[in-house]
């Protein structure tokens, strides 16, 4: 994987070959683990962009304010010719675990669910799950045929309910083994799900970068104990001219009218 990084917030187009160079601070490949570092000397806006062959390109813009060491794990998702659409929940911040839910009136009052607990309903269908969280939290759902459906896509804040045993975590006390082991990460609290940064991207075929980028928004009021972010509905039948942005939090599960509005 390619990876570039450039001083401030930077604009690319639907193509690799619409990203110039204007910026450019280092460029640096990953070894043969995944993994790549680059030297940052200076607070202030930065962006990073992932280019490999046959993926869908990813951009990440950041703000540098301290010295600590920042930590980014990137999905990539391959390109792909037909004409379904694939949704990608991530996020960078606690708490330590999400899901995405994809939601849909499959015929008259049956509502159709797809998320980590049923991977397949009616075409839609989630492929993996990536458990560890905070800085490696992400999770995918695909929707192979878009039908006659409105789907609703929002995430909600993982329940755990096994006193804690579920949670993978492991504190770094140095970054000695950093090359060695690829899952280590900060240890997570519990947080409320406003504070995640949490994102949701639309890939397509035809255009190399996401297609729709929906980001949570900022709460000012963090005392609230939300679990539930609606993102955006979705209507099959026009494509992606039928995003309808939501974006509200909610205590319970949204309401399944929501896309009615």
């Amino acid at each position: 994987v390619t990876v570039k990084l450039f001083r401030g917030y930077k604009n690319i187009g639907q193509n690799e070959d619409e990203i110039n160079d204007i910026n450019l601070l280092q460029k640096v490949a990953t070894n043969k683990n995944g993994l790549y570092s680059l030297d940052i000397y200076q607070n202030g806006q930065y962006t990073l962009i992932f280019m490999k062959d046959d993926y869908f390109i990813e951009k990440y813009e950041f703000m540098v304010d301290t010295s600590d060491m920042i930590v980014k794990n990137i999905g990539m998702i391959q390109l792909f010719n037909s004409g379904k659409i694939v949704v990608k929940m991530d996020w960078e911040n606690n708490p330590p675990d999400l899901d995405l839910i994809c939601r849909f009136e499959a015929k008259e009052n049956n509502f159709c669910y797809t998320f980590f607990g049923n991977n397949k309903c009616v075409q839609t269908n989630y492929p993996i799950d990536n458990r560890k969280g905070g800085f490696n939290g992400e999770e995918i759902i695909e929707v192979e045929a878009l039908g006659e459906y409105n789907y609703f896509f929002y995430v909600r804040k993982y329940f755990d309910i096994s006193n804690n045993k579920a949670k993978d975590e492991k504190k770094i006390n140095d970054f000695e083994n950093e090359y060695n082991n690829i899952s280590l990460y900060y240890k997570q609290n519990d947080e409320l799900i406003q504070k995640s940064k949490v994102k949701l991207s639309i890939y397509a075929n035809g255009i190399k970068i996401p297609a729709f980028i929906l980001n949570i928004p900022n709460e000012e009021n963090f005392n609230e104990k939300y679990n539930y972010w609606g993102g955006f509905c979705f209507d099959g039948k026009k494509g992606l001219n039928g995003i309808n942005i939501i974006n509200k939090f909610f205590e319970m599960e949204p309401p399944r009218n929501i896309c009615n509005g």
